[in-house]
């Protein structure tokens, strides 16, 4: 019997390299970039020539998370710290990144909650995994979505777990 065997690098298929010419001059925000897959997705972005708006509320992560894509060259790194479960914080980070551009992608990728089973955690806690993985995207989509309709382009990815339902 063959053994599986992971695979740790980017496939050839979807190297960041790649898509250089796709994302020069465009605008890439993510939500959850100080860490984990944010990070990675950030530095995939940057690699691919994108400038990127980071959002993160956890602002230590997320300056290392510039530091790596600047490094990593991207033309232009922006932080924001924003919460995405406070729908008037994400309004204001929303306007600003609107100073820096048009948003051409967004990726929602903040997430997160207890790993424990959905009847051995407090319900409260439970809903702060719901607002953290679902509400955050929607108010993103909300904000984003009608500036990418009026210019007839742009992108949304929604990245979500269910681990923390389990």
């Amino acid at each position: 019997m063959v053994q599986p065997t992971l695979n740790t690098e980017v496939y050839p298929a979807i190297h960041p390299s790649n898509f250089t010419s796709q994302f020069h001059n465009k605008l890439v925000v993510i939500t959850g970039a100080g860490r984990g897959i944010g990070r990675h997705i950030s530095l995939a972005f940057a690699k691919a020539g994108a400038t990127l708006a980071l959002l993160d509320f956890d602002t230590h992560r997320q300056s290392e998370t510039k530091s790596l894509c600047e490094a990593a060259g991207a033309p232009k790194v922006y932080t924001f710290a924003c919460d995405v479960t406070k729908y008037e914080q994400c309004v204001k980070v929303v306007e600003e990144v609107a100073k820096v551009g048009e948003i051409d992608v967004l990726v929602n990728n903040a997430g997160g909650g207890p790993i424990r089973g959905f009847t051995s955690q407090k319900f409260e806690d439970f809903w702060a995994g719901v607002e953290q993985n679902f509400k955050g995207a929607m108010i993103m989509m909300h904000l984003v979505l009608p500036g990418m309709k009026e210019r007839k382009r742009g992108c949304i990815i929604n990245i979500a777990s269910r681990l923390f339902l389990f």
